[in-house]
């Protein structure tokens, strides 16, 4: 018995070190495969406009917000020589109420119009957050030209307001115009580009043109004018989603692949606030 365990323990070894080689090529074999199906993803999602066009318009959104939400005090106080006591009372009453309240009443509104589960309902739903975004342009551009700080917090309130109304259906619309197995990574290069160019991107490009221009007004200025792609993009998604893709519409856009029509290709009008949910 004692000659007989040592054999076994070396048999056990060698056997080991042969399934160590297969494990090792299969996990790299099955790294492969992913990064293969990541690379096909990618190419696929390279090819629904609406979904970037949107994605886009929200990173826009999410500049503008960001840089309201960083540096209208400070300009307030600095530009306007307001009471700091009024300012901040102001603000937070501002940027407390005002996206809040947008957020709800562009789930309403939407919903109201049939929501943007269906190709028609998310046109629909395009064209109505191209209007918001106006609007929201329209608060947007006369704030540097008051000089009361009763009326540039009445413009700001009204700019974060329809901003926050395009929130829940442009949020449902990119998601539902990838198709079902790609949407996880849709999510997260949409996480990556809002935080890049909205979150990261406003305090560094507005704090820059302040100090290079010595000047909040002018940087101020160029984050509220910012409002201007989010529209045009907006717009852009809508115009595609009606005529692009050579006359097919936005049934060749929203997803293309069957497996998205379980969100997109039923006639049902779906909440919008559910999806900005999802």
């Amino acid at each position: 018995a004692d000659l007989r365990e040592p054999r076994r323990r070396s048999s056990s070894v060698s056997s080991m070190m042969q399934v160590r080689p297969r494990v090792a090529s299969s996990f790299a074999y099955s790294a492969k495969v992913s990064e293969r199906g990541l690379m096909s993803d990618l190419r696929a999602m390279a090819k629904l406009p609406v979904f970037w066009l949107v994605v886009m318009a929200l990173s826009g959104l999410y500049f503008v917000v960001t840089g309201v939400q960083f540096w209208a005090t400070d300009y307030l106080i600095t530009e306007l020589h307001a009471d700091p006591a009024e300012v901040e009372l102001l603000f937070i009453v501002t940027s407390a109420t005002g996206p809040v309240f947008g957020v709800f009443f562009g789930g309403w509104l939407v919903d109201r119009c049939g929501g943007y589960r269906g190709r028609r309902q998310a046109v629909i739903a395009l064209g109505v957050d191209s209007c918001l975004g106006l609007l929201a342009l329209g608060c947007a551009i006369p704030v540097t030209y008051i000089d009361n700080v009763w009326g540039v917090c009445a413009c700001l309130w009204g700019l974060l307001f329809f901003g926050g109304a395009v929130l829940p259906s442009a949020t449902g619309i990119y998601i539902a115009a990838v198709p079902l197995s790609m949407r996880a990574l849709a999510s997260s290069v949409s996480v990556v580009l809002f935080n890049l160019l909205g979150y990261f991107a406003s305090p560094f490009l507005c704090g820059w043109l302040m100090g290079e221009l010595q000047s909040y007004r002018w940087g101020f200025r160029v984050c509220l004018w910012w409002s201007f792609f989010p529209c045009a993009l907006l717009v852009g998604a809508l115009c595609m989603a009606l005529w692009g893709d050579n006359g097919k519409g936005i049934s060749g856009l929203m997803g293309g692949a069957d497996e998205s029509q379980s969100l997109l290709g039923g006639g049902g009008g779906g909440s919008s606030s559910g999806g900005a949910g999802g």
